[in-house]
């Protein structure tokens, strides 16, 4: 179906949104979640219409992105890796793996999460690969893949001897050569189900690879994409002041506080979305934001504010999140800077 961002941001707040303290809790409300998303084609927002995707432009996906942070977190996150791996498989020149899959993966028929954060770490590579014939052989650990029992398969990448990387479509499930780890013990998203996957000499055959990128490649992504990923963290700060606003009769000071990050955020907003200012400092704003705003929720609901089940609480997790998801040296250097200046 045609994506109207309108009517899919009343879908968010209408139906994700008063069931985010279940998703945040249960895997199978949490799958139930996304299938939701599914069933109205918004599990691949950035395919293009060749793939049979809705091609949403860059400004709408990331209103998107922000509405569903403020509908959910978990579900946010979630949808994110397999938004993730159809954006890369429909980039890629593997046109074959891009037709079998990308296709289907709108609606969830076909699901993917991703792998690849580890490039980030300096030092030796945890997961390394190398060339044989028909493919190539991966071996080492993959220290944080999100997604274990809602997507059979992501897409992982391995370090090759010159410091390129490749990546290809990989199982995540037990197998020949695989083994999945149990769950992380997160503090917060934990009903996603981050794990290790340990690869002992795979075979990957070659149609199986997305693609071959160059050393450095996921540190241009990321300076790239520096305020792209702001749209969550504003989401979450956008959830706090929902759940501020809500107790805010109970104090005398958050309707004063409430107006004041109102004000902020809206300010954080466009420069965002109107790209003004440095990258990088925007993206810390709206990472301290989130923080701030979720600080006041839980402050101004006092002791219930510490109830695991209560929005406030589960917000201010969120916002723990979106501190360190996707984060780079930079990004992190930035935030710890903001953060002191305060």
């Amino acid at each position: 179906m045609p994506f109207d961002l309108a009517d899919t941001l009343e879908f968010l707040r209408a139906e994700v949104a008063p069931r985010a303290a279940a998703f945040d809790r249960d895997p199978e409300a949490l799958e139930q979640g996304l299938r939701l998303l599914g069933s109205r084609g918004l599990l691949a927002l950035r395919a293009p219409a060749a793939l049979g995707g809705p091609d949403v432009s860059p400004a709408d996906y990331g209103r998107f992105q922000e509405g569903l942070a403020r509908a959910s977190g978990a579900l946010a996150f979630l949808q994110t890796q397999h938004q993730s791996a159809a954006a890369m498989l429909a980039a890629s020149d593997a046109q074959g793996l891009a037709q079998a899959y990308v296709p289907h993966m709108g609606s969830g028929a076909r699901r993917l999460g991703i792998g690849f954060g580890h490039l980030r770490r300096p030092g030796p590579p945890p997961v390394t690969a190398r060339e044989v014939e028909g493919g190539y052989r991966f071996a080492g650990e993959l220290p944080w893949v999100t997604g274990q029992g809602f997507f059979p398969e992501f897409v992982g990448a391995a370090a090759l001897p010159d410091g390129s990387a490749v990546f290809a479509v990989l199982p995540l499930v037990d197998g020949a050569g695989v083994r999945v780890g149990p769950p992380a013990e997160l503090a917060v998203m934990e009903v996603t189900r981050t794990v290790n996957v340990r690869l002992d000499d795979l075979l990957v055959p070659r149609e199986r690879v997305v693609a071959l990128q160059p050393p450095g490649w996921i540190a241009e992504v990321d300076r790239r994409s520096v305020r792209a990923r702001a749209h969550q963290a504003l989401g979450c700060a956008r959830a706090a002041l929902d759940a501020l606003a809500a107790v805010a009769a109970r104090s005398s000071g958050a309707p004063a506080a409430l107006a004041a990050l109102e004000a902020e955020l809206e300010a954080c907003r466009r420069a965002v979305f109107e790209e003004q200012g440095d990258a990088l400092e925007v993206r810390a704003h709206a990472i301290e934001l989130a923080a701030r705003a979720g600080h006041a929720a839980v402050t101004a609901a006092a002791g219930s504010g510490l109830l695991r089940e209560r929005a406030a609480q589960r917000i201010y997790r969120e916002a723990l999140a979106y501190t360190v998801l996707g984060q780079s040296p930079a990004v992190r250097d930035a935030t710890l800077a903001r953060l002191a200046r305060r």
